[in-house]
């Protein structure tokens, strides 16, 4: 099994923030951390929302984050330089969220931290540092008002630190922060050269046994259907139900309008696992053990079954299997009287939110974690024949597949129904193999190593 992060639970002794900066994206109308490298600083991950660290993923504000450590400072505060599409805040400065330090690790040997709570808000609700803000975060400061992100590093107490989180609580967008992070990390490839990992791969979401179904779009974008909770719990305050699900590709709208024939669906509430915003999946490992096989940089990936979706209408007769996304292996949770149980890193998955509502259900359950590698894809990844015999992908027992019997889909339905590992780059002609494979990811996603076109996003 999955060796388990070495989180050590952080008692701080003062309430009192430490001031930190980031460079703020120019491809999103949210203040979002440079995901797309517009600054020519490299593809930022920190802060990292979709972990609820800081200093883990990649190097930031060392100096900074072992003051707060060391000083047993009870908060980070994020500040940053608007650089968004919302023309009337360019250029003005801002205190954007913050961390409540819950835990600390070392990684090599710089320290990091995750918060147990965490806020982010969009820029028309974030604290703006004004001239007359300024002088009471840094009464000592030679300048009239903030010019340089790189000043931004007081310490803050008392009641203007209490000011501040009051101000960034009453607008709390750190849902719309995560779903637009996982949208621009879409368009990228993370790795320099064809990572090394073993490839397994598990069968999600909805298929033929659910009214409700994947859709598959004409540009192969696609929006991922998971399966109704298999035992439905009356506390629906913290299951989510279908009509509280959003789109993938257009975040704004439910995903139930993709679905007005079906509006008694909505309110079912939906087993959202694997869950693709903070990139966790949880499962029993007694019924699928080979789950417990997984190791710290394998790659977990997710196929569904996709049904096209053309003017409003499914055609069933057209549906196929894809991969719509995977997990770098990172980390793994099966202790839920740990306190990490329920951070922000693990609360959004469904089988934490079962475990809220009836502890009894979480026997045998591990709850994988992807790193910051990990996506949700933009585009289907058609699991076919042609991919299939192209890298290969064998049987259990080594041979090839059968494709005699019957339709193609039914072929790769009963060859996917166990979750187990499908390559090893360490065995015969296993790194040819592997590489073949995530070619064809990246030419599928039309990764690049360059940023993005510029553009913006609505939030």
């Amino acid at each position: 099994m999955l060796n388990k992060e070495q989180w050590k639970t952080f008692n701080p002794s003062k309430v009192e923030g430490k001031l930190c900066y980031h460079y703020c994206s120019r491809q999103s109308v949210l203040p979002i951390r440079d995901v797309l490298n517009d600054h020519y600083k490299g593809k930022k991950t920190e802060p990292n929302y979709e972990t609820a660290t800081y200093n883990w993923c990649g190097k930031c504000n060392q100096l900074s984050i072992n003051a707060a450590v060391n000083d047993n400072l009870s908060h980070i505060l994020f500040a940053t330089k608007y650089c968004g599409c919302k023309k009337e805040f360019k250029d003005r400065y801002f205190i954007v969220g913050y961390y409540e330090i819950g835990w600390t690790t070392k990684v090599g040997k710089r320290t990091a931290i995750r918060a147990k709570n965490m806020c982010f808000v969009p820029v028309e609700r974030a604290y703006e540092i004004t001239a007359e803000r300024w002088r009471r975060i840094n009464p000592k400061s030679q300048t009239p008002r903030l010019k340089n992100l790189r000043q931004a590093t007081q310490r803050i107490s008392g009641s203007l630190l209490d000011e501040i989180i009051g101000h960034l609580d009453q607008g709390n967008a750190v849902d719309d922060f995560l779903h637009e992070v996982a949208l621009l990390k879409a368009e990228y490839n993370p790795f320099d050269s064809v990572p090394k990992g073993r490839i397994f791969i598990i069968n999600v979401g909805a298929n033929t046994t659910n009214s409700l179904q994947s859709p598959l779009f004409e540009n192969a974008t696609f929006e991922f259907v998971p399966i109704p909770e298999y035992q439905p719990i009356d506390n629906f305050a913290k299951i989510r139900t279908f009509a509280d699900l959003k789109q993938f590709n257009a975040s704004e709208k439910p995903l139930m309008d993709l679905f007005p024939q079906l509006s008694k669906q909505a309110n079912i509430q939906a087993h959202n696992d694997p869950e693709f915003i903070t990139l966790t999946y949880g499962d029993n490992v007694v019924q699928k053990s080979n789950l417990q096989d997984l190791q710290k940089g394998d790659y977990l990936f997710f196929l569904a079954r996709l049904v096209p979706y053309r003017t409003g209408k499914f055609h069933h007769n057209e549906a196929i299997f894809a991969l719509v996304g995977y997990f770098e292996v990172d980390e793994c949770n099966d202790d839920p009287n740990s306190s990490l149980f329920i951070s922000p890193a693990f609360l959004r998955n469904a089988h934490v939110k079962r475990w809220l509502v009836n502890p009894s259900s979480f026997t045998n359950f591990v709850v994988f974690k992807g790193s910051t590698n990990s996506r949700r894809f933009r585009f289907a990844v058609p699991f076919n024949r042609e991919l299939i015999e192209h890298v290969p992908f064998l049987k259990a027992d080594g041979s090839f597949w059968d494709w005699g019997r019957t339709t193609e889909l039914g072929i790769i339905g009963a060859n996917t129904r166990t979750v187990r590992m499908y390559i090893d780059p360490n065995s015969k002609n296993g790194q040819e193999r592997v590489e073949r494979f995530w070619q064809f990811i990246f030419d599928t996603q039309k990764w690049s190593k360059n940023s993005a076109k510029k553009h913006c996003r609505p939030c």
